[in-house]
């Protein structure tokens, strides 16, 4: 059973895929975890967040990614935020407890140099290759699989009668037998230590190392700084260091500087937001975020390429569009019409919106802004936290009068920023969310465990709807003025199928039907005049398409582009 196909499942609740997840990844995850933290309490604190986080986030997978890889990703970014996170509890090294290990496993996480026994780790438990070995580890591909060399070379001085292979395969043995069982903690589903810290994007901490050239510059400063992060905590209880540390110069930075174009743009549509597709229209164009493959324009029947590498997010701002590196989160902005890309932040973001003229985006300092429009721009802070446990802002977006509404994922609630401060709208776990008109609507798990819609008024005027007749196959819905669209089943129907729904009367009515062994959606992004669905069979080389329909004919369906499964 590969993760895929076991994080599809957990996408539609189911508990037995769950479980079987755990057992296939739980000794890669804690692994990874304790490479990072070198502290076994930490890192058990860490992967049972990371399961925690792979079951909330399971209808988001993109497909077009390892499941593997996804799970270990998200682990080992969870590692780095904790011990850069003031709310946690970090060991310092010397106080570092990893007493249940094998001699062999404590040598590798604690004195093996730079990440080499993270690499090992990898290298001994997964079949990652050295490609993505070297993305979890912030090392390019030849760099990642010289450093597994020194590794083993440095284990082979330690233990001069085990052969390399012998050495690997040990690894693997000890890791998986201090391995703790950790699912029923996961299963009270309580807070874990590290709930509120991020899994997505690499901050910095201290001063901004002002990188711009290639992703390893960028790692090579985060771990510069997080190294000196934990020197300084030394210090403090007294102990005495004199290292320098040094950090990498740049490299040419990939700037192009773009002409202004100053005639008049079409207002941008809402982007449906997601981690795999994401889709936007400017005029007559649709743009689309491929995670995994780069952003697209779709015109008249043909496909462009506008940028050939991973990104996340996509919104449309005025002419430009904006985007978040997939690596190291920092900010682009990219003209449809040229192809022109210019980096706009050196500093990770987590989220982006547009209003009126301005990017937002949010890090661990707050919420900043700036003109869409400028080449330099000038940054300004539209929210800073005055506490240090302040909501992390997950999603972002704009009501027509122009509120700044975010939602705080695992740290519970959605807001309203006004004037600096911030007023609840709801108290749960929210991730994604839409706004239409008055109305804010989110998907919810019911007593069914089953998922369904939930609108929220934005003025008091209105009075919260809740849609407990339906049930949404997955997050995958769109509003577009009083008519929803999701994948799922109906008011009066328990057929599964792509449905519209009157928000007028609850009425719902049949699209397309959608049986269980058929391509499902997982993404919906509708316009006043088109719809589009995304479908996936759930696997990361598997079967995929996109399509759209006229909602003057919606029984009508036109096909993108599709990608066909890989045979192996």
């Amino acid at each position: 059973m590969n993760a895929e196909y076991l994080i599809v499942g957990i996408g539609k609740g189911s508990k037995t895929d769950f479980e079987d997840l755990y057992q296939l990844m739980k000794a890669k995850v804690y692994a990874v975890a304790l490479s990072t933290v070198r502290d076994k309490s930490l890192a058990r604190e860490i992967a049972a967040e990371t399961f925690r986080r792979v079951r909330i986030f399971a209808y988001t997978f993109d497909t077009n990614y390892d499941g593997e890889f996804w799970i270990l990703d998200m682990a080992r970014k969870l590692s780095l935020n904790a011990m850069k996170d003031k709310q946690v509890a970090v060991p310092d090294a010397s106080d570092a407890t990893v007493d249940n290990a094998s001699a062999l496993v404590l040598k590798s996480i604690t004195q093996l140099k730079n990440e080499r026994g993270l690499i090992l780790a990898l290298r001994s438990l997964t079949d990652l290759s050295f490609k993505d070995i070297g993305d979890l580890s912030g090392y390019y591909t030849g760099s990642a699989r010289k450093e597994a060399q020194r590794g083993l070379a440095e284990l082979r001085a330690a233990f001069p009668d085990t052969t390399k292979k012998e050495l690997l395969k040990q690894l693997k043995d000890d890791f998986q037998t201090s391995c703790p069982d950790f699912l029923e903690y996961i299963q009270l589903d309580r807070p874990t230590k590290v709930a509120h810290v991020s899994h997505e994007a690499m901050f910095l901490e201290g001063e901004t190392a002002d990188f711009q050239s290639d992703t390893e510059q960028s790692r090579i400063a985060e771990r510069s700084q997080l190294q000196k992060a934990k020197r300084n905590r030394r210090l403090k209880i007294g102990l005495s260091v004199c290292a320098i540390l040094i950090i990498l110069s740049l490299g040419t930075a990939l700037i192009v500087k773009l002409a202004r174009d100053s005639k008049s743009a079409s207002k941008p549509e809402r982007a449906q937001t997601s981690a795999g597709i994401e889709l936007v229209q400017l005029g007559d164009t649709l743009y689309y975020r491929d995670a995994s493959k780069g952003i697209f324009a779709y015109k008249n029947g043909e496909i462009t390429t506008l940028y050939d590498e991973p990104v996340r997010d996509l919104i449309a701002g005025g002419q430009y569009l904006f985007f978040r590196n997939y690596k190291n989160g920092q900010i682009y902005r990219l003209t449809p019409e040229t192809k022109e890309c210019v980096q706009v932040t050196t500093r990770a973001g987590t989220t982006l919106a547009y209003y009126d003229g301005y990017v937002y985006y949010s890090n661990t300092e707050g919420i900043y802004r700036f003109s869409a429009q400028e080449d330099v721009p000038e940054f300004e802070a539209v929210y800073t936290p005055e506490v240090e446990d302040a909501p992390i802002r997950y999603q972002m977006a704009f009501t027509d009068q122009g509120d700044l509404i975010f939602s705080a994922g695992a740290d519970k609630g959605i807001y309203r920023v006004d004037d600096g401060n911030l007023y609840t709208l709801y108290g749960d776990e929210a991730y994604y969310f839409q706004i239409e008109g008055n109305l804010l609507f989110l998907d919810t798990i019911g007593l069914s465990n089953k998922r369904q819609l939930q609108a929220l008024s934005l003025t008091g005027k209105e009075e919260d709807a809740f849609f407990p007749t339906i049930s949404l196959y997955s997050s995958a819905y769109y509003v577009v003025g009083n008519t929803v669209y999701y994948e799922g089943t109906g008011k009066d129907n328990t057929q599964n199928g792509l449905y519209q729904m009157d928000l007028t009367d609850g009425s719902t009515t049949l699209i397309q039907t959608i049986d269980e062994d058929d391509l499902h959606i997982t993404h919906i992004y509708a316009t006043e005049d088109t719809l589009y669905c995304y479908y996936s069979d759930g696997r990361s080389d598997g079967e995929s398409k996109l399509t759209l329909r006229s909602m003057a004919k919606l029984d009508k369906e036109e096909q993108i582009f599709y990608h066909s499964p890989v045979k192996k």
